[in-house]
């Protein structure tokens, strides 16, 4: 069976997310010697990388004929679409798919998160920055949410119905997806979660352990939500129960001087911003984890903190979460936007190392279920779906 995997960029793994997924799964079944043959369209490369694929092109939306010729000449049986979002590119997809070839979208986020993001960015761009034209979505922003919000569901709506199947991250999306797209029936949509990002772990050596909290992510407020960390890390430092733990942050973005603002204005001196680097190191050291976002897909750094024995501290944003987290078992759920709860949370278990132990090794054991091995073992469910498409 010849699979195509259709990306924006380029599927080089140290992009993250989705590019690293893949390589994952394929490393897996190239390993296992399944018979699936793995090829790969993109429209972007940012840089030269190692390819993986059996045979990979460069595309321009202004020239069908080499993607039409690349689909024929490697007798491709299935594609994976793995930008739900863009409409144009579904559409040069469906222009170049003269043989019918069944095509699998998938959802790589939380259905909804287009207009929370929308709304998230206007409300947190102050009217002196917003220029004209976001002047005028702020002042009309429930109008302006409306009208977009029809955009996105017919811009949804359009792809899932073009769609052989449908991917979503979890089951809990799929009457998510359906509501907010307002379709009717779902018989496409097909959960799949994402898997680990490393190896099984199978043991927490806890004398390597610091007294470290640790977020990992990009500096982007509308989504990520720094903010309500550091001010729960604030209202904790506010109650002098020990000055011996320290808040690492590792990530970039546009937003990373309003974080560094907030804690130098606080006074917040044993904050440490590392940048760009990879976490893995931070993870086998720190103790605690907290993410605060305004939604995730699946939560990928919530898996890789519990792999090293990071015990999580999350708000409760995104249905996947449960998927992840079972409270007080393996982690910790506060309510959305509760830095005090937030607090109260980050409190117990920094002054109770026994309870950071027994859910750092529930959290070790219960993540296995998302190994590599178990998510491509859903994902080849699916492909057998369309074997016989590929043999007639």
């Amino acid at each position: 069976m010849n699979i195509l995997y259709f990306f924006e960029y380029a599927p080089d793994p140290q992009r993250g997310g989705a590019s690293r997924l893949t390589h994952s799964f394929i490393n897996y079944w190239q390993k296992a010697q399944k018979d699936f043959s793995f090829f790969c369209a993109y429209l972007k490369r940012e840089k030269d990388y190692i390819p993986y694929f059996k045979d990979e092109i460069l595309l321009d939306l202004n020239n069908k004929n080499t993607f039409i010729d690349f689909l024929n000449k490697n007798q491709i049986s299935l594609i994976i679409y793995q930008m739900a979002f863009s409409k144009e590119y579904f559409d040069y997809v469906k222009e170049c798919n003269h043989n019918n070839i069944p095509i699998i979208t998938v959802y790589h986020s939380m259905p909804g998160w287009e207009l929370l993001h929308i709304k998230n960015i206007l409300t947190h761009t102050s009217w002196y920055q917003a220029g004209v034209n976001g002047l005028i979505k702020k002042i009309l922003l429930p109008l302006y949410l409306k009208y977009a919000n029809k955009l996105i569901q017919r811009k949804n709506s359009y792809i899932y119905k073009g769609s052989s199947k449908y991917v979503v991250l979890s089951s809990k999306y799929i009457p998510l997806f359906k509501k907010i797209n307002n379709l009717a029936e779902g018989s496409k949509l097909y959960a799949i979660s994402n898997p680990l990002s490393y190896p099984e772990q199978t043991n927490i050596d806890f004398h390597k352990k610091r007294k470290q909290v640790l977020i990992v992510g990009r500096f982007s407020e509308s989504e990520k939500r720094f903010l309500l960390a550091l001010k729960a890390w604030k209202e904790f430092n506010s109650q002098r129960i020990t000055n011996t733990w320290e808040l690492i942050i590792i990530g970039f973005g546009k937003d990373e001087n309003i974080y560094k603002e907030y804690a130098r204005k606080n006074k917040l001196n044993n904050v440490k911003f590392i940048g760009k680097q990879d976490p893995l190191e931070y993870y086998k050291k720190a103790s605690i984890f907290l993410m605060t976002s305004a939604f995730e897909g699946f939560g990928l750094t919530l898996t890789e903190a519990q792999q090293f024995g990071v015990v999580p501290i999350v708000m409760n944003s995104f249905p996947s979460l449960h998927d992840i987290i079972i409270n007080d078992f393996n982690g910790i759920i506060v309510p959305n936007n509760d830095t005090k709860a937030m607090c109260i949370a980050l409190t117990d278990l920094i002054t109770n190392q026994k309870k950071r132990e027994y859910l750092a090794q529930n959290g070790l054991y219960y993540v296995n279920k998302f190994s590599v091995k178990n998510i491509a073992q859903e994902w080849e469910n699916l492909f057998n779906n369309f074997k016989k498409w590929s043999q007639e």
